[in-house]
């Protein structure tokens, strides 16, 4: 009896549909292997950068460009392969890329945040210098950084609405925090527009989305959510150091 073959009935149309599918599957699955390599290039710049500080010595600003430039390549490229991946859903792509076990307070980006106000400069003499049509808009949204710094404080020590209504004082923390996040995202790609050097070596995830504990096997998306809004805080406690220790004084 003659064999059969299962292709032997298939067309030409449903092969080369087959065949793509599965050139796309094998092509997924290294975009998240290199997502996976790129996170950890970046972890290692990081912790690298974290035994750099472990003695307290100070770093200075050349130094600092060195390891932003460290930091930021293997992070952009992992963005960009993670977004190639086609993750179902962000605990995925937060899962495979694992960065939420780092220390935010001893990240180049929170070491950044002593620069603040050479950079703001730079920023602020870019824009005025500049021909853009939206250069007055652009040069009042690269000063505003300390309003929403201000608002954050506040909102973080509303002992009286904590007292009275918990849930209000973390809806209007949490609205502050993610409002302050943005602001410095969106300096940071003002600071890219004008050609200077951003604030930090990349932009931040907020929290506001929605999240579900049981779909976060692992708590890697909450742990992510974590440590941006804690780097953004570490880096605007270096920035606006005096805000902060009056804040805490004026509380205690």
């Amino acid at each position: 009896m003659e064999k059969y073959n299962s292709h032997e009935s298939e067309s030409s149309a449903e092969k080369n549909t087959r065949d793509k599918t599965l050139g796309e599957a094998a092509l997924e699955n290294s975009n998240i292997e290199d997502t996976k390599t790129w996170a950890k290039y970046y972890y290692n710049a990081e912790k690298s950068f974290e035994k750099r500080t472990e003695n307290g010595t100070r770093i200075e600003y050349e130094e600092l460009l060195e390891w932003e430039d460290r930091a930021s390549f293997p992070f952009e490229r992992m963005e960009k392969y993670a977004k190639a991946s086609h993750f179902p859903s962000r605990y995925e792509r937060d899962k495979t890329e694992n960065i939420g076990i780092l220390d935010p307070d001893k990240s180049i980006e929170a070491e950044s945040g002593n620069f603040y106000l050479r950079r703001q400069r730079a920023l602020n003499k870019a824009i005025e210098e500049s021909n853009d049509k939206d250069k007055e808009k652009d040069l009042k949204a690269g000063e505003e950084l300390y309003r929403y710094v201000g608002e954050h404080l506040y909102y973080e020590h509303d002992y009286e609405t904590l007292h009275s209504d918990s849930e209000v004082y973390q809806s209007k923390r949490r609205a502050a925090h993610n409002a302050l996040i943005n602001h410095l995202n969106h300096m940071n790609n003002l600071a890219r527009k004008y050609s200077v050097r951003p604030f930090t070596l990349r932009n931040f995830e907020d929290n506001d989305f929605p999240y579900s504990g049981k779909f976060d096997i692992g708590g890697h998306t909450n742990a992510r959510a974590e440590y941006d809004r804690s780097t953004v805080e570490a880096y605007c406690r270096n920035a606006f150091s005096s805000a902060y220790e009056k804040a805490e004084r004026d509380n205690r």
